[in-house]
């Protein structure tokens, strides 16, 4: 479980986000919002990774009261950007899921390669193990690290747009995979663009606008009304072609 408390953030004087108060207890949750209304400021706050004020709980634990180490175990994330800066196999980019359990100086073990091996089998993608990274198409990229996440044990994931630059067949692929994922156990906390993405995945939404929760509802209800209203267009004239 997931609750922020009154949690506002600012970038120097500028408010991003502002009271924004919620509960997840699970499922899908996608957030929603114009570019710059602080739905990556708002993962990055449950992460730990900017300052803010107010509170995020984890499991009713503060987050300030988790090491980096134990948040990993809980809590997986995979930011917009997957560039890496050595061209590392595909197994070695899912083993680092495994990182929060080594020490310093320990290598992998044979129960981390097993796990590392059977999250990506369990995507469909077991025949990419030795392919490079860099090399993967941009779904592909995105599987592996949704294995990296799986392979981490970690029960929530979080994803800032992840279809972002996919093309049309590898955006359906990707919303089916986590679908699939999330009926089998795993939690997800997604931020789009796409009020029918939203919508195709299921869940719950919360639309952001001007740093504040414009609304929260069962993503199903994501009409044309409510998300002109959060994006200022007449939705419903172009919905057809978007």
């Amino acid at each position: 479980m997931i609750k922020l408390v009154n949690l506002n953030v600012k970038y120097a004087k500028k408010e991003v986000l502002k009271q924004i108060c919620f509960e997840f207890e699970g499922g899908i949750l996608n957030i929603l919002g114009e570019n710059g209304s602080g739905k990556s400021s708002l993962l990055k706050a449950i992460l730990g990774l900017i300052k803010f004020s107010g509170d995020v709980l984890i499991n009713r634990a503060n987050l300030r009261s988790f090491s980096s180490r134990e948040l990993a175990s809980l809590i997986s994330y995979i930011p917009q950007s997957n560039f890496t800066p050595f061209n590392y196999s595909v197994l070695d980019m899912v083993l680092m899921g495994r990182l929060a359990y080594k020490g310093l100086f320990d290598n992998y073990s044979k129960n981390d390669r097993l796990i590392a091996m059977e999250s990506l089998e369990s995507l469909g993608i077991l025949n990419l193990v030795n392919d490079k990274f860099l090399n993967l198409s941009g779904g592909q990229k995105q599987l592996v690290l949704i294995a990296r996440a799986l392979a981490s044990r970690a029960k929530t994931i979080i994803m800032d747009e992840p279809i972002n630059g996919l093309d049309f067949g590898n955006q359906i692929r990707l919303l089916e995979m986590i679908k699939m994922v999330a009926s089998s156990g795993y939690d997800f906390i997604i931020t789009t663009h796409h009020p029918r993405h939203a919508r195709f995945i299921g869940g719950r939404a919360i639309l952001i606008k001007n740093g504040e929760i414009f609304r929260d509802t069962a993503s199903e209800l994501l009409d044309s009304s409510l998300i002109s209203k959060l994006y200022g267009v007449d939705y419903k004239k172009y919905e057809e072609l978007l």
